[in-house]
């Protein structure tokens, strides 16, 4: 296969499908939905990602394709971390140790390009309908944001073993479409949440293949190498659950509406 030409399935997301593209590059095809001006957005974060020597696909150029918009990226081949732990639970430790590490080497950039963090959790807090969150939550969701230190440092956004991809060549973060610049305790604090909202997904196909008590241990294992090397107060990442919760509902999926509003709830009533 040479050229532009469309390959193989490689993923399918819950806004675009991957596909080869070429011999080394893919395309990410969107669906008709997604608004065109999202995927500019998504190519200027992850060319400014990029800039900072973060490892990370290099982002091409948005085309037209069978009717839909696609944004050319770099291929990088290999399995995502999620992979690798679903397939030999043996590497769970390594893997967990590693995804803090990666996370570590990302927030050590400053990057100059991005929106601020408070800026897009703040907007997603307002964005939650009060049938999902009263608004008692919602106010006390954005003044204990505005209680917490700030920060400048490079941030994933959705950081979670899915997204990366270990490759021969060495990890690679993929999908820094949700990147901004701010405070790395929230972004861990954000990782978190995300592995214990995998639990809700436990009675899928992932069922059979990891346990409650797994995602517990990794978990655990990230939080303790990430605090270990960098000496944060897991203080300061606990009294982030409270807005990040809250902005994951503006997420709007479904399965995750009754835990989230619990957490809120609990948060909510810690000092």
């Amino acid at each position: 296969m040479d050229g532009n030409q469309k390959g193989e399935l490689i993923g399918t997301g819950r806004t675009a499908e991957v596909y080869a593209w070429g011999r080394d590059r893919v395309i990410k095809l969107y669906f008709p939905w997604w608004p065109r001006e999202n995927i500019e957005y998504e190519a200027r974060i992850g060319r400014a990602v990029v800039d900072e020597g973060v490892p990370a696909p290099k982002v091409g150029d948005i085309v037209e394709f069978e009717g839909r918009n696609g944004l050319i990226y770099e291929r990088i081949d290999g399995p995502s971390m999620l992979d690798v732990v679903l397939n030999d639970q043996n590497q769970m430790d390594r893997m967990a140790v590693s995804l803090a590490h990666i996370h570590l080497a990302t927030h050590q950039a400053t990057p100059r390009n991005l929106p601020p963090q408070r800026r897009k959790i703040e907007h997603a807090i307002q964005g939650v309908p009060a049938s999902l969150l009263p608004d008692e939550l919602k106010q006390k969701a954005l003044a204990k944001m505005d209680s917490l230190p700030d920060g400048n440092r490079l941030c994933h956004g959705d950081f979670h073993p899915g997204n990366i991809i270990v490759s021969a060549a060495g990890p690679r973060v993929i999908d820094w479409e949700n990147a901004n610049a701010g405070s790395p305790l929230a972004d861990v604090a954000r990782t978190l949440l995300l592995l214990d909202i995998a639990r809700l997904y436990l009675q899928n196909e992932l069922a059979s293949r990891l346990t409650l008590e797994n995602v517990t241990l990794f978990r655990e294992a990230y939080l303790h190498e990430y605090l270990t090397e960098t000496g944060a107060d897991i203080n300061f990442i606990f009294a982030w659950q409270l807005p990040i919760a809250a902005a994951r509902m503006d997420e709007g999926i479904e399965i995750e509406e009754s835990f989230l509003l619990s957490r809120c709830q609990f948060a909510a009533k810690q000092k």
